[in-house]
């Protein structure tokens, strides 16, 4: 995925991100996508939750998120430092939810 613009708030950001690749860890299919093709791709991590989006790109991805949210510390410019309040203030839940994505 590539980011193809930024809004919201630093607390609330919100990023809209394209797809630029499709690759299978699995089978190895690898296809890139050229700029301005409309391609709709789902992400496979992706679950709703209390009316909010919650994804991942991959499984390293949840990981860190959950060890985040569980160690509940805010570090300046740590990466997972903008996430959604949404998500900081629904911990216990989100950590469920983001485990319950990672099982399948």
């Amino acid at each position: 995925m590539k980011d193809e613009g930024r809004k919201g708030t630093y607390r609330e950001l919100y990023t809209n991100y394209i797809p630029y690749r499709v690759n299978c860890t699995g089978c190895g299919y690898l296809k890139e996508i050229e700029d301005g093709l409309e391609y709709r791709y789902e992400l496979w991590f992706k679950a709703s939750f209390k009316g909010n989006s919650l994804w991942a790109h991959n499984i390293e991805h949840i990981d860190e998120m959950i060890a985040w949210l569980e160690e509940g510390k805010r570090i300046p410019g740590d990466y997972y430092e903008a996430l959604p309040n949404w998500m900081v203030t629904n911990r216990p839940q989100v950590i469920k939810k983001l485990r319950q994505l990672k099982e399948g």
